[in-house]
Parts: structure tokens; C-alpha cells; sequence
């Protein structure tokens, strides 16, 4: 979103706009390179988000220890 040319926001149809932030970027960028008849792993995706968070909590609670 900070290079031009860039987008800020996604609008949705109902008229709300959703800021896109560089994690949605990085997402963008990866779906831009998704051809047609290719599949994506969303197991894995989900798999690595929850490892992401448990490794967060794990830090979390060694901080406060």
C-alpha cells in the first residue's frame, strides 16, 4: 500500500472500506500470482496461523514469568 501505484483500502460492496495493511499486501501479492486451476493448501495456511499464535502465547507467558 505504500508504493505506488498503491491501494489504501478494499471497498466492499455494501459501501464500508476495509484499510489494507501489509499483511493484507503480502496476501494480495501472493493471490495476484495464483493461476487459474491452481490450488491453494488452505490447511497448511491455517496450520502455520495457529503455530504463529501458539509460539505469541509462548512468548507471552515466558515474559510475565
Amino acid at each position: 500500500p505504500d508504493k505506488y501505484p498503491g491501494a489504501n483500502y478494499v471497498i466492499r460492496p455494501d459501501g464500508k472500506k476495509k484499510k489494507i495493511t501489509e499483511e493484507i499486501a503480502d496476501v494480495l501479492e501472493v493471490i495476484k500470482s495464483i493461476a487459474l486451476g491452481e490450488k491453494i493448501s488452505w490447511a497448511k495456511i491455517e496450520s502455520e496461523r495457529k503455530d504463529k499464535e501458539n509460539r505469541e502465547k509462548n512468548d507471552n507467558s515466558d515474559r510475565n514469568k
